[in-house]
C-alpha cells in the first residue's frame, strides 16, 4: 500500500472536488447551471463556489479528501466496522456492492450487524446495488456505450450518411 507524507497530504486537502474532476475525471461532469456541476454517477452530488454537498448522502465539504469512498476489499464488513470506528460523525452509509448472490448476501449481513451495534445506531444504511449488470463496472461499461451510441448516432445525423 502506497502512503503519503504530511505535505502530500496538505496539498491534496487544497485541492477543491471540482478541480479534482476537472483534472481527473472530467467525463464525470455535468454542467448543470451557471457555476454549478453534477456528476454523472451521482447526480445529487454537487459542486459549485468550492464547496460540494451530496444531497442524497446529506453530507458535504470543501476539499476532495472530504468525499469518502471506501473499498471492502471483498464481502467482510472488517473494513468499514474500523472506518466507523474511527468516525463517528458518519451518518449515511450507502452499501454499493455487487448485484450478485454474495454481494446480496453481503449487503444484508452488513445493514443486519450495522443495526444490532448499538455503536452504529445513529447511520442510516441504504443498500444500493448497481442499476444495471453485476457489478459498477458493468453498469460503467453499458453507460459508455450508451454515450457512445448516443454521440454516433448523432455523428450520423449530423453528417447525412453513414459508413459501415
Amino acid at each position: 500500500m502506497a502512503w503519503i507524507n504530511k505535505e502530500q497530504l496538505e496539498e491534496v486537502r487544497r485541492i477543491d472536488l471540482l478541480t479534482y474532476f476537472q483534472e481527473r475525471e472530467p467525463h464525470e461532469l455535468v454542467h448543470s447551471a451557471p457555476g454549478e456541476y453534477r456528476t454523472k454517477s451521482h447526480g445529487s452530488l454537487v459542486m459549485s463556489k468550492g464547496k460540494w454537498c451530496w444531497n442524497r448522502g446529506g453530507v458535504g465539504g470543501v476539499s476532495a479528501p472530504d468525499y469518502h469512498y471506501l473499498s471492502l476489499g471483498g464481502t467482510s464488513d472488517v473494513a468499514l466496522v474500523s472506518f466507523l470506528e474511527r468516525n463517528p460523525q458518519i451518518k449515511r452509509i450507502s452499501l454499493c456492492l455487487d448485484a450478485d448472490d454474495a454481494g446480496r448476501k453481503a449487503t444484508g449481513k452488513i445493514m443486519k450487524s450495522l443495526a444490532g451495534d448499538e455503536r452504529f445506531s445513529h447511520i442510516e444504511v441504504t443498500a444500493e446495488p448497481p442499476p444495471v449488470g453485476k457489478d459498477y463496472n458493468e453498469a460503467l461499461l453499458h453507460a459508455v456505450g450508451l454515450e457512445r451510441a448516443k454521440k454516433q448516432a448523432g455523428h450520423r445525423r449530423d453528417a447525412g450518411f453513414s459508413i459501415e
